[in-house]
């Protein structure tokens, strides 16, 4: 049986169908999911080489960088180095096994990141891990 309006035909319908909404949304999700990882290492950083395995991630971390530019990021993000040490204590104080990967540019003075590692350790952070480049041909040859 077929049923008949009485009303018009040329009548908009009054729902929105919001099934191509939420399949583009879908997308956007699963694209976002897949790039988000791969912004942690925007922060270009040319590490320094040397003859060590590679370090096991601890799990209760925190990526300190400085760039060639002496710009110093915690996680990714600007902070300065004024900031720094209250950023780093405030961390600090809510885990207390918090560590550090420093990662620092090899053209950046040495003075500048020694500046830096004293005050992560004033920020009361005593686990901290210098990220280098792995450099096969230093392995077996004396320092």
């Amino acid at each position: 049986m077929i049923s008949r309006s009485t009303e018009k035909d040329d009548e908009p319908l009054a729902a929105i169908n919001i099934t191509p909404l939420v399949d583009v949304m879908l997308v956007l999700l699963a694209i976002f999911l897949v790039v988000a990882p791969l912004l942690t290492r925007a922060i270009r950083v040319d590490l320094p080489q040397a003859a060590a395995g590679a370090a096991e991630p601890r799990e209760h971390a925190v990526t300190l960088t400085l760039d060639e530019r002496g710009k110093v990021f915690i996680d990714g993000h600007e902070t300065a180095v004024e900031k720094l040490g209250p950023v780093l204590a405030g961390l600090a104080s809510r885990d207390s096994r918090l560590s550090v990967n420093l990662q620092s540019d090899r053209r950046e003075p040495f003075g500048e990141v020694a500046k830096v590692m004293g005050i992560v350790g004033r920020a009361g952070i005593v686990h901290v891990a210098i990220a280098t480049a792995d450099n096969a041909d230093l392995r077996g040859k004396a320092p």
